[in-house]
This record gives C-alpha cells, structure tokens and sequence, in this order.
C-alpha cells in the first residue's frame, strides 16, 4: 500500500488524532497496517522492570517478520502517564513498547507518533473534542484485502524467543 492510501485507511477507521497539530496514530492503527503489510507476523513483549510504588513500568516488545526482527521499548511513570491512565501504567507501558516496535517494522509506511505516546494532559480539549465525535465501527479495510490475508499469527504475550535476541 502506498503512504497516502494507508493515512487515508488510518482515518475512516478513525485511527488518526490531531494533537497540536500533528497526526498521531493509535497502536490500534499500526497494528492494521502491519497485519495488511506482512504475512507472518509475531509479537512479543517483556516486562524489563516494574516498581509499583513508583508507578513504574518498561517492556521490550520484538516484532518478529518475515523481513526481520524489531525492537521496541515503552515506559510509564507518573511522569509521563496521568489521570485514569495511570492507574493502568504497566499496560500502557506494554501498548508503548508495542507501538514503537511496530513503528521500526513498518518503516516509512507510517511516519506519525503513536497516541499512546504522547502526553495527553497538555491538549485534553482538541483530544476531547475528537473523542466526543467519534463513533465505534467496524473497521473499513480495502477490498482488494482479502479476510485470510489479514489474519496472522498475532501472539501478544509469551516469552521471547532465542532467534529474536
């Protein structure tokens, strides 16, 4: 797929959030486009380190395809996670770590940041404000996707394997 067309994808599947003025992709979003882009894809994450009194996560996720591995890390503190978030900061960590190895793998495919990444306290009301007009529904995917194709072999837990290190 070509660049536009994946922004084009990423925005009726309302994977795409203005902040400041920059487009940010969900991890939700990468996610689609790699199932499309890759036929064998495996995803792997790894708690690194956690201090719960700190509030303190990091996870490695490995990014396993068939034109290489990738490598992402992702953290979350009270210094970069806040509100209802926070509470939740080992999987934000995790959805992070995920999200910034999708971005390796898919290259030049998708250049924005993922939302989960950035801060949202500094722009609440330009994210409220989109939040509030989306509506859920069903993912539009181009037709020349075939069902089959995007099925994969997604495995979003487990220990890494030794190929991958």
């Amino acid at each position: 797929m070509k660049r536009n067309d994946i922004h084009d994808l990423l925005q009726k599947n309302d994977f795409i959030v203005t902040i400041q003025g920059r487009d940010a992709v969900k991890v939700q979003g990468y996610l689609l486009i790699a199932q499309m882009e890759f036929k064998q894809l495996s995803i792997k994450t790894e708690m690194i380190h956690l201090d719960r009194k700190e509030k303190f996560a990091l996870f490695k996720a490995i990014i396993e395809t068939e034109k290489g591995v990738y490598i992402g890390h992702g953290d979350a503190d009270p210094q970069n996670t806040r509100g209802a978030i926070l509470k939740a900061f080992i999987r934000q960590a995790e959805t992070r770590a995920i999200g910034r190895a999708l971005r390796w793998a898919l290259g030049d495919k998708i250049s924005a940041t993922a939302l989960e990444e950035i801060d949202l306290e500094q722009d609440t009301k330009e994210y409220t404000k989109q939040t509030q007009q989306r509506q859920k529904k069903e993912v539009i995917k181009p037709e020349v996707i075939k069902p089959e194709v995007i099925k994969k072999d997604v495995k979003p837990e487990g220990p890494p394997s030794k190929k991958a290190l």
